[in-house]
Order: C-alpha cells, then structure tokens, then sequence
C-alpha cells in the first residue's frame, strides 16, 4: 500500500477518535494495527481502553509518567495510552521521568521500562517512591523474570507486563493497579 494511503488511514482514524498503533524492528517488519472508535453504546472490550471497571471515562485526568527510551514503542504506546483516557508525561530516560515527577506531583502511576540507560526503571521508581511514597507503577520489561527481577513481585502498588506486549494488555494491566487498595 502506497506511503500515501497508510497516512490517509492514519489521519482518518484519530481524526475519528480511534488511534493506531505501530511496531517495527529490523529483520522483523512491521505491524500496525488500527482502532476506530468504538460507536456510543458499544459493548465494552472493543478496542483499546475499553472494557474493565474503570472505563475510559474514569481515565480522564488519570495522570501517567511514560518512560522509555526508543522512541517508536514510547510514540505508539504513548498514543494507546492517551486513547484510553490517561494524561500522558512521557519522558525518554530515568533522569527526565524524575524531573517531570517533581515538576508534576499529579502524577500517580509510573509506567517504566526495566531496561533505561542510566538509571535502570527499579531505580527510578525507588527514587520516585521517596519522592511521592504512594506512587503505582507498572514496570514494562523483556527481561526473564525468574533471574534478576523474580524477587520483585506484584502487589498493590507494582505490577509488570512482558515485553513484546499488546497496548491494550499494558491498559488492563494498569486499570486493575488503579483499582487495587494500596
């Protein structure tokens, strides 16, 4: 398909309140995937940020750090996000993530790849928590979680996604830490 007709679909579906998201990598391709926007009274689960107890309503003024440093996962998963509902900061490193988090104090949940140069996520969210004590996160990683991040667990305030992941597991994931007790 012509370079033409991809940024024909792609203005028509935000345009339209769906969004689209892409991933590529090197010897692999491409793959983009399209959401238009689910009709006014839709059943719920029809694309991302829909479904779940919290519905998109309920994310609008969700404030959401963003980090993470190759920036075609951080656009699409940025715009996922925002599609969903959440107000998005985004920030490519460790060291911008905590500038923003002090320049924001609405912030309220922390998505973060483990892998950041510099300051690696748990880092970062360690620090984070001395600044605001009852910060969520949520950390992204391709990292096997039986070594180095097997003692992390889950819990009221943490939870994890597998890299590769699908945006909309990434919303789940972060609506069902929204909706636990801390």
């Amino acid at each position: 398909m012509p370079v033409l007709a991809h940024r024909k679909i792609l203005g028509a579906t935000r345009q339209a309140g769906g969004s689209v998201t892409i991933e590529s990598a090197p010897g692999r391709g491409t793959t983009a995937r399209v959401f238009p926007p689910v009709a006014a009274g839709a059943a719920h689960g029809c694309g991302p940020g829909m479904g779940s107890a919290i519905g998109t309503a309920a994310m609008q003024g969700v404030n959401v750090l963003y980090v993470e440093d190759e920036p075609l996962v951080g656009m699409a998963t940025t715009d996922a996000l925002e599609s969903a509902g959440f107000q998005v900061h985004a920030a490519p490193s460790a060291e911008a993530a905590l500038k923003l988090l002090r320049e924001r104090p609405e912030i309220e949940l922390i998505v973060t790849d483990v892998g950041l140069p510099g300051m690696n996520g748990y880092d970062l969210v360690n620090e984070a928590r001395r600044l605001k004590p009852d910060v969520k996160a949520v950390f992204v990683t391709g990292y096997d979680r039986a070594g180095t991040i097997g003692k992390l667990t889950a819990d009221a305030a943490t939870d994890f996604i597998d890299k590769p992941y699908d945006p909309e597991d990434l919303v789940r994931s972060i609506r069902r830490l929204l909706q636990r007790q801390a």
